[in-house]
């Protein structure tokens, strides 16, 4: 109950230490799916290693982006703005597509001024798929 009880200074080091743990986590999972690492026996390595490779990838945006934004709140929280923006950033930097834009949106609005795009832009090469602009407001029933 750190953050419950005002101790910001031990939730961010807990809120770190959760970030660092499930990063050796993945790291560990990729490296020990590495051919040097496997038995000579086995003969499915190439796949074992996408695999793990994809799971790093995906625990990025699953487990580290909402400790991030946590870490990032708790920052708020305890008045230090120019380090939430890093985090936000950082989140937006890491995974521009991720399900919490919105929200990382907002904040950042809020501690900046700055108003980023609420989609995040098409990679190079590929074009973006036509939308149709919604209003802002709700239909009249």
């Amino acid at each position: 109950m750190n953050l419950g009880n005002g101790n910001y200074r031990g939730s961010f080091d807990l809120w770190r230490q959760e970030i660092q743990a499930h990063e050796e986590a993945r790291i560990a999972g990729v490296l020990q799916s590495m051919p040097l690492v496997q038995p000579v026996s086995n003969s499915f390595w190439p796949t074992q290693h996408a695999v793990s490779i994809v799971n790093y990838l995906y625990g990025l945006s699953q487990q580290q982006i909402p400790l991030l934004l946590n870490l990032a709140r708790c920052e708020i929280e305890a008045g230090q703005p120019e380090l939430a923006t890093g985090h936000l950033r950082e989140i937006l930097e890491a995974e521009p597509a991720t399900p919490y834009r919105p929200l990382v949106r907002f904040y950042l609005y809020q501690l900046t001024g700055e108003l980023i795009p609420a989609l995040p832009e098409a990679p190079v090469g590929q074009t973006e798929p036509e939308t149709e602009e919604l209003p802002l407001v709700a239909p009249k029933p």
